[in-house]
Parts: structure tokens; C-alpha cells; sequence
């Protein structure tokens, strides 16, 4: 699953930490947890971060598009 790129708190662009396999919002440090559909681990977020919705359907397998 992806997530909306602004933190829920003022909007600022997080990134993913590998390392932490966390969400990381680098304003105010607060994580997100995207194994627990981005819920806030700390920080001043009050709530989760928004799906994104790609318009691909879940499981639909990518083909090249030169291949029928």
C-alpha cells in the first residue's frame, strides 16, 4: 500500500527510512508505521496517514507495453 506524500500534521513531505521501516516526517521527527496502515508511532500527528489510491487494482500484474 502507498501513502500521501504530507505528514497529516502541517504538510510537510515525508520520506520512508528503510532502516526503520518507518515514515519519517522530518519537521518534527514524528513516525509513521506503513505495516499498521501509516498510524502515528510519535510526534504531534494526531492521526494516520491517507492511502494513496494508484488506480491500479490490487494483484493486476504489469505487462511491458509491447508484449499482448
Amino acid at each position: 500500500m502507498a501513502f500521501e506524500s504530507a505528514c497529516t500534521h502541517e504538510g510537510v513531505t515525508c520520506y520512508y527510512d528503510s532502516g526503520q521501516q518507518k515514515i519519517v516526517c522530518p519537521r518534527h521527527n514524528a513516525l509513521f508505521d506503513p505495516a499498521n496502515n501509516a498510524s502515528v508511532l510519535q510526534g504531534p500527528p494526531n492521526r494516520p496517514r491517507q492511502p494513496f489510491r494508484s488506480g491500479l487494482m490490487e494483484m493486476e500484474p504489469l505487462r511491458p507495453a509491447n508484449v499482448p
